[in-house]
C-alpha cells in the first residue's frame, strides 16, 4: 500500500500556461502560413480570412478547446502515446469550432484541402511541442525538481517493486520516497530494492 500526497502541485500552470501559448502560437502561425504562404485560400475568400475578427475566434476557439480537452503534457503517469493523443484531439476540437465558427460568422465556404492541411499541421505540431515539453518534465524531475512526496506502508517483494519503480525504472516520474512504515523495524528498505 503507498500513500499519495495528491495536493495540486506547482506545476500545473507553471507548465501548461506556457504550453498553451506556444500552441496558440502554432494556431495563429499555421494559419497564417495557410492565408499569406499558400496560394489555398479562394480569391473570394480571402477578404473574409483578412478579418480582424478571424485571429480572435481562433484564439477563442482555442480556449473553449483547452476548457473541453484539457492540457495534459504534466501528468506523472501519462505515456507517449497519451500525451500525443491528447495533443491530437485537442488539435481536431480547436480545429472544429474554429472552422465551424468562421463558416458561421463570416460565411466563408470551406475547402476540403485547405483544411486537412490547417489540421495535419496543427496536430503535428502541437503533438510534437507536446513530446517536447513532456522531456523537459522528465529532465527536471529526474534533477529531483517537482516531486511528489510519497510514504511507502508495507514490506515484500510487491514493495520493493513499487520502491524500484518509483525511485530507478520511473525516476522521471519526479516521486521522491520520503520513508517506509513497515511492521517490521529492522527492514529500512523493501527486500530486493536496491
Amino acid at each position: 500500500m503507498a500513500l499519495y500526497n495528491r495536493q495540486k502541485t506547482k506545476e500545473s500552470w507553471l507548465v501548461k500556461l506556457p504550453t498553451a501559448l506556444f500552441d496558440l502560437v502554432i494556431q495563429f502561425g499555421t494559419l497564417s502560413f495557410l492565408i499569406f504562404g499558400t496560394t489555398m485560400v479562394r480569391d473570394e475568400n480571402m477578404p473574409l480570412y483578412l478579418k480582424e475578427g478571424t485571429f480572435l475566434l481562433l484564439a477563442i476557439s482555442y480556449v473553449f478547446s483547452v476548457a473541453v480537452a484539457g492540457i495534459s503534457v504534466n501528468e506523472r503517469e501519462r505515456s507517449a502515446v497519451g500525451t500525443v493523443s491528447s495533443a491530437v484531439l485537442l488539435s481536431i476540437f480547436c480545429w472544429m469550432f474554429f472552422n465551424g465558427s468562421i463558416a458561421l460568422v463570416y460565411e466563408v465556404k470551406l475547402q476540403g484541402k485547405l483544411l486537412a492541411l490547417q489540421l495535419g499541421i496543427t496536430a503535428t505540431l502541437t503533438a510534437l511541442w507536446h513530446l517536447i515539453v513532456r522531456q523537459i518534465m522528465a529532465i527536471i524531475r529526474k534533477r529531483g525538481k517537482n516531486n511528489y512526496l510519497v510514504i511507502l506502508v508495507g514490506t515484500g517483494k510487491n514493495m520493493a517493486s513499487l520502491y524500484r519503480y518509483m525511485t530507478v525504472k520511473k525516476a522521471e516520474k519526479g516521486y521522491k520516497v520520503l520513508g517506509f512504515f513497515t511492521e517490521r523495524p529492522d527492514d529500512s528498505i523493501p527486500e530486493g530494492a536496491s
